[in-house]
């Protein structure tokens, strides 16, 4: 039989609240010869709080090229919008992948801009 790595958080939960049951109980019945309720409840929760919370393991990211939010596991996409919003990229990518519509911008070209060419300069 092969014991268990950790408890889940609704299992902790549980054994808190057992805890606070075990306090309550202490009021009322007189405990178990040879013990007393409170090095009950200390042993439970040293158990509960010595017990790793097991997590799920997150689903890995699946991104489609060209692909659109709707068209992304929520997660996914939830994941490439945060990163699409952080400021490295104009808005209309975000809004671009959220609508499908690409907007179309000029391109910045130096051709107007003037450019002094190098200076001569005179051989004395």
């Amino acid at each position: 039989m092969q014991r268990q790595r950790g408890i889940t958080l609704d299992q902790k939960v549980r054994y808190l609240k057992e805890v606070e049951s075990i306090h309550a109980l202490s009021k009322k019945v007189k405990p178990p010869a040879g013990k007393s309720w409170s090095d009950i409840a200390d042993q439970r929760m040293r158990f509960a709080m010595g017990q790793p919370i097991l997590e799920k393991r997150a689903e890995p990211l699946r991104i489609k090229r060209g692909g659109l939010h709707h068209e992304h596991s929520p997660r996914s996409a939830r994941i490439i919008e945060r990163t699409l919003k952080t400021g490295m990229l104009p808005p209309d990518v975000v809004h671009s992948y959220h609508t499908g519509r690409d907007i179309q911008r000029p391109k910045f070209r130096f051709r107007d801009i003037y450019m002094p060419g190098p200076e001569r300069t005179t051989a004395w």
